[in-house]
């Protein structure tokens, strides 16, 4: 493996099957009978962003030839109870299923023109998104979102939505978003991997070394300075598991966001941790959850 060190100051016929796992009352349905580990999971909302992230992962699934796994979910309508307005009581009120079923079934559709030999099977699930969705990846490998138009009001709580499912997921999460024009930024067309985190370090490092080698792209590390002894023994594995990935370190002293955005420009993928610690209820986002809502390259984001 080549390595080189680089420093910058501050700045077929597919099987598709629609299970409908829950009712108008959320009731759960049988789930999919599928391997733990061999899957895809994508949440889809009928929305770009969300056609985005299944595009993305139907060609992943494809390319490793495994399962893809399509989940919609229908939020519950709470609504004033006309026979207890003074009171001010609420109630649940039925949704109608019949756009979560369309949604999946064009969904289906988008997936089988991208990737025609994966196997499909999809979900249609009611409560809260993010409960119901990484309740879903359960026996997956990765879990795939969209990244929510930048547009106020909707948009910002759709980012803290994303930002929760990383926290709740005890999967990798990768949220897409695609350039509309290419960008050409340091490290296009590379995996750039964030050591931003010492506690998920090795599982970030071996997940985009591996993510780079299946592609046979180079990739390139970023690290803060003083973690350079860590990070070298970390390294050296690496090296010895694949031999012929390319490998560029990037050493910096200051803003490791901002070198972290500046790379991914035109980049195939970004790997980072979140830095959040599951024990502690942050309510803002720790800087490197924000790197998502700043890149235009597919994120996968790995919590503690």
């Amino acid at each position: 493996m080549k390595r080189v060190d680089r420093s910058r100051p501050p700045s077929a016929s597919p099987r598709s099957r629609l299970s409908s796992e829950a009712s108008a009352q959320a009731s759960d349905g049988p789930k999919s009978p599928r391997r733990q580990g061999i899957s895809i999971t994508v949440g889809v909302n009928g929305s770009g962003s969300g056609w985005q992230a299944l595009d993305w992962a139907a060609a992943e699934a494809s390319a490793h030839g495994r399962q893809l796994h399509i989940v919609h979910v229908a939020g519950r309508q709470v609504a004033l109870d006309p026979s207890s307005a003074a009171l001010g009581l609420y109630s649940v009120v039925p949704i109608p299923m019949e756009r979560g079923h369309q949604v999946l079934e064009d969904a289906v559709q988008r997936a089988r023109r991208i990737a025609p030999d994966v196997d499909l099977t999809t979900s249609l699930r009611v409560g809260d998104v993010v409960g119901r969705l990484t309740e879903a990846d359960e026996d997956a490998s990765l879990l795939v979102v969209g990244r929510p138009e930048r547009r106020t009001g909707v948009a910002s709580l759709r980012r803290s939505i994303t930002r929760r499912i990383i926290r709740r997921s005890h999967l990798p999460v990768t949220v897409v978003a695609l350039a509309q024009d290419p960008e050409h930024g340091p490290s296009a067309g590379r995996v750039v991997i964030a050591m931003n985190d010492d506690r998920t370090a090795a599982t970030v490092l071996q997940l985009g070394i591996s993510a780079a080698a299946s592609r046979g792209l180079g990739v390139t590390i970023v690290h803060p300075v003083d973690r350079r002894p860590t990070l070298d023994a970390l390294v050296s594995r690496a090296e010895m598991l694949s031999p012929r990935t390319e490998m560029r370190l990037l050493a910096v002293s200051g803003s490791l966001t901002d070198t972290i955005v500046s790379e991914s420009r035109g980049a195939a993928l970004a790997v980072l941790a979140s830095a959040h610690d599951r024990r502690v209820r942050m309510p803002w986002a720790t800087a490197s959850e924000r790197v998502p809502s700043l890149v235009r390259v597919p994120t996968m984001v790995i919590s503690r």
